[in-house]
This record gives C-alpha cells, sequence and structure tokens, in this order.
C-alpha cells in the first residue's frame, strides 16, 4: 500500500504554486506513453497501448497509438481528426457537443489546467515522497455519469505530469503514463495537420 501525507495549508499553497508555475512556463511537450485499460468482469487481461504524444498550447495535440494498432487523434484547434487503417474522420468540435467537451477534458488534463477549469472538477491534493497526488472530482452531470474520479501524478524534481488515472463506474479504468517528457522542444506543425476532404470542390 502506498502511504500519503496529509497536507498542512502551507503544502497545499506551495503545490499550487510549483504547478501553476510549471504550467505557465511550458510551451508544447513531447513524449512516449503507456496506457492500460482495464475492463472488469469483461476480459482476463487489461488492454496495453503504447505510442507517442505531442501537445504544443493552446490547442494542439497529436495522440500517436503505435501498438498494438496504430492509430492518430489529431486536435488542432476546431478541428479533431481520427486516423486508422479504417479510414480519416474529421469532426468539427464546436459543432459537436460530445467532442467539444472530449476535447476540453483532454486539455484540462494534460495541461494543468483543471486549477482555472473549476466548473468541471474540484481537487484534492496528497502527497507520497516527491510526487503531488491531484484527485479530480467531477462536479458535472455529463462528467460524472464518465468517471467516479481522475487522479494526477506530478513529478516535483522533473516539473511535469506523469501518470493519468482515470476510474469508471463498475470498476473500469485507464492508466497512462508518461516516459522521455521532452519540454519546450522543437516540434514540427505538420504532426498537427489535418486534411478535411470534405471541405474540397
Amino acid at each position: 500500500m502506498h502511504s500519503y501525507i496529509c497536507f498542512a495549508q502551507q503544502d497545499y499553497n506551495q503545490a499550487i504554486a510549483e504547478i501553476t508555475q510549471t504550467n505557465i512556463q511550458i510551451k508544447n511537450f513531447e513524449c512516449d506513453f503507456q496506457q492500460k485499460r482495464h475492463l472488469n468482469n469483461i476480459l482476463n487481461e487489461d488492454l496495453v497501448s503504447t505510442g507517442k504524444m505531442y501537445c504544443v498550447h493552446p490547442n494542439k495535440l497529436r495522440w500517436e497509438y503505435l501498438t498494438p494498432y496504430p492509430q492518430q487523434i489529431v486536435i488542432n484547434g476546431s478541428k479533431m481528426a481520427i486516423k486508422s487503417k479504417k479510414g480519416n474522420n474529421v469532426i468539427d468540435i464546436e459543432s459537436n457537443k460530445r467532442f467539444s467537451k472530449l476535447s476540453e477534458i483532454i486539455f484540462t488534463l494534460i495541461s494543468s489546467n483543471f486549477l482555472y477549469n473549476t466548473d468541471l472538477f474540484s481537487y484534492e491534493f496528497n502527497q507520497r515522497k516527491n510526487v503531488w497526488i491531484v484527485t479530480l472530482l467531477p462536479q458535472k452531470k455529463e462528467l460524472k455519469q464518465l468517471f467516479t474520479n481522475i487522479v494526477l501524478h506530478f513529478d516535483r524534481d522533473k516539473q511535469h505530469i506523469t501518470q493519468i488515472q482515470m476510474y469508471e463506474h463498475q470498476g473500469n479504468y485507464t492508466i497512462i503514463t508518461f516516459n522521455n517528457m521532452k519540454i519546450n522542444s522543437v516540434i514540427n506543425d505538420n504532426l498537427f495537420t489535418i486534411i478535411d476532404k470534405t471541405n474540397k470542390e
């Protein structure tokens, strides 16, 4: 079992200050990730995927699955593209409430914007050695239907998020672990290109 340190007000303020300061300084980042998907009472083994993620603030994201099945999810402003061997699906985020909310949640989590977006989540802090543990509690009905809670891990020494744990009802959960994080590096803008063939004449 993990042991957690209860937060005094001074520690709480320090955690917010450190995460906020780091968030201000990060303009972009790229990393490898491992995603573990647990479906309770459905599969005997967890589904494990690996890939790479690229993010440029405030609204560009490339989430690329490499194994076991290649797939790309690209967000660029108001557009989202889902690319796989089945084809390329482009979605107008602004006109689709579901994907608009999904995009907002994604950027809230990976950009630490939960500190400012309190209409989506309330949050609680704990500490384990050199890791800030932030538990997000959904505030809106549609989010409560999706998640019971979301847990974020921040490495205090490396000054970035290292893990996202998303817990659902019926015991299902997803754990995403980030590795080889590169912050404020040069990221090719072509990685976020979305070609919407439906708008071509």
